[in-house]
C-alpha cells in the first residue's frame, strides 16, 4: 500500500476539530460554532484520501477492493463497538417510541445513509435531535458516500487524463458550493445533511492533494498563511451559532482555515504547524475518530436519564469518560484491525464487516417492527409516552396536501359529508392539532367545514416569514383560502388558530434558537419589528373577513411547555425523576402579553369572538395542566394531542351553535 508522508500537524488539526465538536455538544456556550469541527474533518478526509488514491493510481497499484478494505478496517470496527454499546443502552433506557426511532437510525447508520434519514427527520440543532444517540453519524454518512463514489470518479479520470484532474474537480466543487449557498436559504435541512452540498468541502482537500494550488516556498508567506488559517477556524468557532446560515458561505471559515493550514505545511513547517505537532494534540488527533463516536451517545443517554440539561460539571465528567473510552478504542480496536493483517485477513475483514452490518440491520428491523419492544416498560409509562403518537393522521395528511397543492383550488373537508361547508379553520399546525375536535363538533351539529392549515403558516394577511423554506407556498395557500372565503356565500364562520406568540415575539418558548422574522410583503422589507407586523397582519385578516360579512372566532394560544411532554413525563415516571415541566400561569401570561393586547383590541373593534383554551388548561392560579388521567394533553412541547384537543372541545360549541 502506498502511504503519504506522515504529518503530525494534521493529527493536531484533527484534535482541534474533534475538541471543538465535543465541547460544543457538551454545552460549552463559548464555543457556539463548535459544530464547524465536522467541516474541518471533511477537508482533512478529502486531502488524505485523494492523496493516497492519486499516488496509487499513478504508480499503477490502485485497487478498489484494497481501498474499500482499508476503509472497512479504519471505520467499521470502532463503529461496531459503539453501535453495540449504544444499542444495549437504548434497549435499557429508551421509551418504546424513541427506541423504534433508534432502530431506524441504526439501520441507516449501518448502511452509510444516516445523513439521509436525519435529513428526512430534520433537526440537528433542535431539542428532539439532542436525544438521538446516533445523530452524529450523519457526518460519517457523508464521508462514506464520498469514499464510495470519489475513487471511482478518479479512476475514470485516470483513463482519459493522466494529469490536470483538478480541471474536472474544480467545476464540480464550484457547483456544490453554489448549491450550498442557495440551499441554506431555500432547503436548509437538505443542504446541511446531504453529500452534494457538502462535496465542495471534501473537494477542497482533494484539490490540495492534487497540487492544484502552487506550493509555498517563502517561509514568511508560509507563516502568514498558516496563521490566517488558524484565525479563520477560531473565528468560526467563536462567532458562528446554530442559528447561522450553514454550511453555505459561513462554512468557508473552517474549510478555508483547515485548507490553509494543510497547504502551509505541505512544503515546510510553521509556528502553527509546530504547535499542532505537539504530542498531546497528536494523541487526541489519533483518537479523534473514536472520541467522535463515543462522546455523543454518552451525552445523549445521560440527558435522557436525568431528564434535564447537564450541568457543566456533569458534561465535563462525560467528556473525560469519552476520552478514556476513545483511547481504549484506539488501542484495543482501531490499531489491531489496521495493523495485524495476518490475523485480520482481507477475507476476514469483508466477511466480518458484512456479518456485523447484517446483525445491526436485523436488530434495527426487529426494533422497528416491534415498535420499540414496548413490554420493556410499565403500562403507565407506555400510556404517557404514547402521547407522542396521539396525532390525527388525517389532519397531518391534509396539512401536507395543503402544502403540496398550495395553488390548487382544493380543500380538505371535515364534519358531515352530506352538507356543504359553512365554516373554515385557517391557521398553522396548531389549527391542524385541533382539527379532530372541530371535526367531531361539526358532525355533532350536522355541519361541515374546510381544513385550511399549513405548518408555520400564520393567518396574517400580507405577512411573510423571512428565510422560511416553505413560505412562498404559505402565502399562496393563505391567499387562495381567503379568496375562497370571500367568494363563497355558504361560508358563515372563520376560525383563526395559530401559535401566536412565536410570530409576535420571534422566539420559541424555552429555547435559545430564534423564531420567525415577520415582514410586510407590500413593504418589500422588514419595515417594523415583529410586534408591529403581527398586529398589522392580524388586523388585515380580520378586517378582510368582516368586509365579507363572516363571523370570526380567534382561538387564543395554548400554553407552550418548552419540553416534550409525553417523553419527559414518561421518563420522569420510568426513572423516578421529579423534573417539573408544568408551565407557570404567570409565565404564560407574560409570554402572551402583547398577543393578548392585540387580539382583545381587534376583537372589540371588529366584533370577533375569542376562545381561551387556558380556561380549561390553566385552572389553578399557579400552573397549567399537561397530563390528565395519566394521559398527555400534548403531543410534543406546544401542540395538543388528540386527547388534549378533545379535552378542550367543549369550548368550540359557540362556533357551531347558531343560537349563540
Amino acid at each position: 500500500m502506498s502511504q503519504l508522508k506522515y504529518r503530525p500537524d494534521i493529527d493536531g488539526l484533527r484534535a482541534i476539530a474533534v475538541v471543538v465538536v465535543v465541547l460544543f455538544h457538551a454545552g460549552f456556550s463559548s464555543l457556539s460554532g463548535g459544530f464547524t469541527g465536522v467541516d474541518i474533518f471533511f477537508v482533512i478526509s478529502g486531502y488524505l484520501i485523494t492523496g493516497i488514491i492519486a499516488k496509487e493510481i499513478r504508480l499503477g497499484t490502485f485497487s478498489i477492493i484494497s481501498f474499500y478494505e482499508r476503509r472497512i478496517r479504519r471505520i467499521l470496527p470502532a463503529f461496531f463497538v459503539v453501535a453495540v454499546f449504544t444499542s444495549l443502552m437504548a434497549f435499557y433506557l429508551m421509551l418504546p417510541h424513541d427506541f423504534a426511532g433508534y432502530g431506524k437510525s441504526l439501520i441507516a447508520s449501518a448502511l452509510s445513509g444516516s445523513n439521509i434519514l436525519f435529513w428526512r427527520e430534520a433537526g440537528y440543532f433542535n431539542s428532539s435531535g439532542e436525544l438521538k444517540p446516533l445523530l452524529h453519524t450523519w457526518s460519517l454518512g457523508v464521508e462514506e458516500q464520498f469514499y464510495i463514489f470519489f475513487p471511482l470518479f478518479l479512476l475514470l479520470l485516470s483513463r482519459y487524463s493522466k494529469s490536470n484532474w483538478g480541471v474536472w474537480i474544480i467545476p464540480l466543487a464550484l457547483i456544490s458550493f453554489v448549491a450550498s449557498i442557495w440551499g441554506v436559504e431555500h432547503r436548509p435541512d437538505a443542504t446541511f445533511y446531504l453529500a452534494p452540498t457538502r462535496a465542495w468541502e471534501l473537494s477542497l482537500g482533494a484539490l490540495l492533494a492534487l497540487n492544484v494550488i502552487p506550493a509555498i516556498h517563502r517561509h514568511y508567506l508560509r507563516e502568514l498563511i498558516a496563521f490566517a488559517g488558524l484565525v479563520l477556524i477560531v473565528f468560526g468557532v467563536l462567532t458562528l451559532t446554530p442559528s447561522s446560515s450553514f454550511p453555505g458561505v459561513n462554512a468557508l471559515f473552517p474549510c478555508l482555515g483547515a485548507a490553509l493550514i494543510i497547504h502551509a505545511g505541505s512544503n515546510g513547517q510553521s509556528v502553527v504547524g509546530h504547535l499542532l505537532s505537539w504530542r498531546p494534540f497528536v494523541l487526541i488527533g489519533l483518537t479523534s475518530y473514536s472520541l467522535y463516536l463515543w462522546h455523543w451517545p454518552l451525552l445523549v443517554f445521560a440527558k435522557y436519564y436525568i431528564v434535564r440539561p447537564l450541568t457543566s460539571v456533569e458534561a465535563s465528567i462525560l467528556v473525560v469518560i469519552a476520552f478514556v473510552a476513545a483511547v481504549a478504542s484506539w488501542h484495543f480496536v482501531e490499531r489491531p484491525f489496521r495493523k495485524r493483517k495476518k490475523i485480520f485477513t482481507p477475507r476476514f475483514v469483508f466477511s466480518g464487516g458484512a456479518f456485523f452490518t447484517l446483525f445491526l440491520i436485523i436488530f434495527g428491523i426487529a426494533t422497528v417492527h416491534t415498535q420499540g419492544f414496548p413490554n420493556r416498560v410499565s403500562g403507565a409509562v407506555k400510556l404517557l409516552a404514547s402521547g407522542e403518537l396521539d396525532v390525527s393522521a388525517s389532519s397531518r395528511a391534509c396539512m401536507e396536501k395543503n402544502r403540496q397543492q398550495a395553488k390548487k383550488d382544493e380543500f380538505c373537508h371535515i364534519g358531515s359529508s352530506d352538507v356543504k361547508p359553512n365554516f373554515v379553520v385557517l391557521g398553522d399546525s396548531h389549527a391542524s392539532a385541533l382539527m379532530p375536535s372541530f371535526d367531531f363538533a361539526a358532525k355533532k351539529y350536522g355541519q361541515a367545514g374546510v381544513h385550511a392549515a399549513m405548518a408555520s403558516c400564520a393567518p396574517l394577511d400580507g405577512v411573510a416569514l423571512l428565510h422560511y423554506e416553505e413560505d412562498l407556498k404559505c402565502v399562496e395557500f393563505r391567499d387562495k383560502t381567503l379568496d375562497y372565503i370571500e367568494k363563497t356565500a355558504e361560508i358563515e364562520s372563520v376560525v383563526l388558530v395559530a401559535r401566536w406568540p412565536v410570530y409576535s415575539e420571534g422566539t420559541r418558548y424555552g429555547k435559545d434558537d430564534s423564531g420567525p422574522t415577520l415582514v410586510l410583503m407590500d413593504e418589500q422589507k422588514q419595515a417594523f419589528g415583529n410586534h408591529e407586523v403581527f398586529s398589522t397582519g392580524l388586523e388585515r385578516t380580520v378586517s378582510r373577513l368582516r368586509r365579507a360579512n363572516k363571523k370570526i372566532f380567534i382561538v387564543y394560544s395554548v400554553p407552550e411547555i418548552g419540553w416534550n411532554v409525553p417523553s419527559t413525563s414518561a421518563r420522569n415516571l420510568l426513572f423516578g425523576q421529579n423534573m417539573n415541566i408544568r408551565p407557570k400561569v404567570a409565565d404564560y401570561i407574560e409570554r402572551n402579553k402583547y398577543v393578548k393586547s392585540v387580539i382583545e383590541r381587534i376583537s372589540m373593534q371588529y366584533g370577533a369572538r375569542v376562545i381561551y383554551p387556558s380556561t380549561l388548561l390553566c385552572r389553578t392560579e399557579s400552573s397549567c395542566s399537561i397530563i390528565m388521567g395519566g394521559r398527555s394533553l400534548y403531543v410534543d412541547d406546544d401542540h395538543l394531542s388528540v386527547f388534549g384537543a378533545q379535552f378542550i372541545s367543549v369550548l368550540f360549541a359557540p362556533i357551531f351553535n347558531k343560537a349563540t
